[in-house]
């Protein structure tokens, strides 16, 4: 797996697997462009998707891009009413937070307030926060 690849899947799967279920990455390079590095997310059930990077863009985006990708795949594969992941602390029941770049970090944010509730890569850890 790409180096770039391997960067901004690491922290998002920590954190699907931190807190709700684990992913197989699969090492394939799905995508025909130089630029554009990928691999393919296995979950649980069977059901799968790929996840990549454009090169071009600088590390933070591709963070926040990856944990763009995973996030719908991790969605899909819970379905049903647990399909709100990440949870949002400030709306439990109403939606899950999106990937943001905030400050020079990839964090999860709420998308209602804009508030960032913790860095891509550590939920479910005692230093969530920012």
């Amino acid at each position: 797996m790409h180096d770039a690849l391997r960067a901004a899947l690491t922290p998002v799967l920590d954190d699907v697997c931190t807190t709700t279920l684990a992913l197989v990455v699969e090492d394939s390079d799905w995508s025909d462009d130089v630029n554009q590095p990928s691999a393919f997310l296995r979950a649980p059930d069977g059901t799968g998707a790929g996840v990549s990077v454009w090169l071009p863009d600088p590390e933070l985006e591709q963070r926040v891009s990856v944990a763009d990708q995973v996030q719908e795949q991790v969605v899909e594969s819970i379905g049903g009413t647990a399909s709100n992941w990440p949870i949002c602390p400030e709306h439990p029941t109403t939606h899950p937070m999106t990937a943001r770049a905030v400050d020079g970090v990839a964090c999860w944010v709420c998308p209602a307030s804009g508030t960032p509730a913790a860095r891509v890569g550590s939920l479910g850890s005692t230093s969530a926060a920012r």
